[in-house]
């Protein structure tokens, strides 16, 4: 589907929402895809072409997440955004800020597919509140 996403402002990306069982799925289904493909899935670069093709500020998370975590996300950011009118890049913060007490070993961040399943099905999660990353302006405001 073609889009002109010049005037596009923001682009919320709240997917990555996975079980234990669809990343085995997903992972599965990665092996018939080139790595080429598979990049274009990864969340930089999908900022990356959002950003070339014009959108001001997206919002997007880094790695898999669970559904209800997402809705969270979302009200946060909608309630936020468009009803409070605060810059993204406030909401953002308040979001990290919601649960400051746990933190992230960046070692634990890992891009390949087979470790994300591992990190998934471990009972340790990385930190919901950090998942989410603004990339563009982080001082505009929708309204």
């Amino acid at each position: 589907v073609a889009m002109n996403l010049q005037e596009c402002q923001v682009a919320v990306l709240l997917d990555l929402a996975r079980s234990y069982q669809s990343l085995k799925r997903h992972m599965e289904s990665a092996e018939h895809r080139s790595a080429s493909q598979l990049s274009l899935e990864e969340p930089v670069e999908a900022a990356i072409l959002l950003s070339l093709v014009g959108v001001k500020s997206i919002l997007a998370n880094q790695w898999p997440t669970l559904l209800q975590d997402n809705a969270l996300r979302a009200s946060v950011l909608w309630e936020n955004l468009l009803a409070v009118g605060k810059p993204i890049g406030e909401t953002v913060r308040l979001l990290q800020k919601m649960s400051g007490d746990e933190a992230v070993n960046q070692d634990e961040a890992s891009q390949t597919l087979k470790d994300k399943l591992l990190l998934l099905q471990s009972s340790e999660l990385l930190p919901t509140t950090l998942n989410l990353v603004l990339y563009g302006l982080p001082h505009q405001a929708i309204g």
